[in-house]
């Protein structure tokens, strides 16, 4: 495990995280249960169609309710999740530039191949292409953080 450069900008990171990915899940937990209500949930579907479409046919569901975001979003949330959670442990093994040029290269087909028509991209897929961009950014944001900060000092 590498040492954390600043634990409070990882903290800080990782908190934020948390609140960002947890919230794409509060829709259905809004409208399946007493403890949050309805309008939670319809506050956050709102806040989030500011960064993504939601077409419900594009949208995991969990008990018959949409995620705030589609599929895509959700593998790309997803993705940064993991990445700032295994930051320590694989900061420095990987060519995250590589790594982000792979993983751009592969959202970017699914879409066009997609849009194109020449293939039915499923929910899975989407989920999937995101998982890597996602993962990749998270270590760059991270490092570009502890570079600003450094900077500030």
């Amino acid at each position: 495990m590498k040492i954390i450069k600043n634990k409070k900008i990882f903290i800080l990171i990782l908190f934020l995280t948390i609140i960002w990915y947890g919230a794409i899940f509060i829709p259905p937990i809004a409208y399946k249960s007493d403890f949050i209500s309805k309008k939670t949930g319809g506050a956050v579907i709102c806040f989030f169609s500011n960064v993504c479409h939601q077409q419900e046919q594009r949208s995991f569901k969990i008990h018959g309710v949409q995620l705030a975001v589609c599929s895509r979003c959700t593998g790309l949330y997803t993705g940064f999740f993991a990445g700032v959670i295994f930051y320590p442990f694989l900061s420095g093994k990987f060519k995250f530039k590589k790594l982000l040029i792979a993983g751009a290269v592969l959202l970017f087909l699914e879409f066009i191949f997609s849009h194109l028509y020449m293939f039915n991209s499923s929910n899975t897929i989407r989920f999937l292409t995101g998982l890597l961009p996602g993962f990749v950014v998270a270590n760059i944001f991270i490092s570009a953080a502890y570079e600003i900060t450094k900077n500030k000092r």
